[in-house]
């Protein structure tokens, strides 16, 4: 569950560690003891923007008197566009340093994204022309679905799903196009590149002129019974970013049930995976009953039960008694 300030985990890693800069008991990791710091970043994330929002926000910034343990903390659970957005909403007053430095980072998000939307584009008609089925996980297929908007949400790489038996052939590509492995080596001989694809399910690569980072995935879970009915194959939409650019990602319901995997398997140790899933719930106006149920068909039914549990704690989520129960 999520644990304010709690987890630091690094790509690759199976294992979650303490975060070494807030210290949290675990009476706290339960939420009921969560910093005021912590409750207001939490309260900025709710979605969609709304009256009562701004409300949670006002009540959650009014004991706040350190503005720069507010802004480690929204750093810390990748959320800076969020909160900022929320705080300018709500008419929050903020010391002009913490004030010019979210302005500053959410500015960046938003750049950044622009960026990986162009490149997830790009990449997803390469691969179309060499007929390997891709499919954009989360990223800024996720933000256009879940906010409307590429400014809010921080993305940090490109993730593409592909089939196992073109995934030799994806990595090559990908290097023809100027990206260079960075995961799990910076080099790979052919038969080791077999072997990962086998053993493994993912590599990494780094584009060194734009700094895209950019994860081939050929199974959505490290576990391969998890979700094993999700795959490149699997339905899909078509997520229109900006003119001129759309992408495809997972049709709604696998990806309700990929997003709360993805999160639960991390954890949930970064707000930012429970707010990207609270709102693409409030923004497909889904019922989630219905998603819930989808999830347990899929394999993944504690991991929706967490996200959905969480989601009303920290979030507001409408979820039915009969669900919560």
């Amino acid at each position: 569950m999520v644990v304010p300030g709690c987890m630091a985990t690094q790509p690759g890693d199976p294992v979650s560690r303490p975060a070494p800069d807030i210290l949290v008991s675990g009476r706290r990791a339960a939420g009921a003891l969560a910093s005021p710091e912590f409750l207001l970043v939490a309260a900025c994330c709710r979605w969609p923007p709304s009256q009562s929002r701004n409300v949670a926000v006002k009540a959650a910034a009014a004991p706040t008197a350190d503005w720069d343990a507010v802004l480690l903390a929204a750093r810390r659970q990748r959320v800076i566009g969020l909160v900022y957005d929320a705080l300018l909403a709500a008419g929050a007053r903020l010391p002009a340093a913490p004030a010019a430095e979210f302005a500053r980072r959410a500015q960046a998000i938003s750049r950044k994204n622009l960026l990986l939307a162009t490149e997830t584009c790009r990449l997803q008609k390469l691969f179309d022309g060499a007929e390997i089925p891709s499919v954009a996980l989360k990223g800024v297929a996720l933000a256009q679905l879940a906010y409307g908007s590429l400014k809010v949400k921080h993305t940090r790489d490109i993730d593409l799903l592909i089939p196992p038996d073109r995934a030799v052939a994806a990595m090559a590509l990908v290097e023809r196009e100027g990206y260079a492995l960075s995961f799990p080596s910076s080099q790979l001989s052919a038969t080791q590149r077999r072997a990962v694809v086998r053993y493994s399910r993912e590599v990494a690569f780094i584009h060194p002129d734009n700094g895209a980072f950019l994860e081939l995935q050929w199974r959505v879970a490290d576990n391969p019974e998890l979700l094993n009915e999700v795959h490149a194959g699997s339905p899909t939409q078509n997520v229109v970013i900006a003119d001129g650019l759309s992408a495809r990602t997972l049709a709604r319901d696998d990806l309700f049930a990929y997003l709360c995997i993805h999160g639960a398997y991390h954890a949930w140790s970064r707000l930012k995976w429970l707010a990207d899933l609270n709102a693409f719930i409030a923004a497909a106006d889904a019922d989630v009953m219905h998603l819930h149920r989808h999830a347990q068909a899929k394999g993944a039914g504690f991991c929706s039960g967490q996200a959905l549990l969480l989601c009303q704690r920290f979030f507001a989520l409408p979820v039915p008694d009969s669900l919560a129960s």
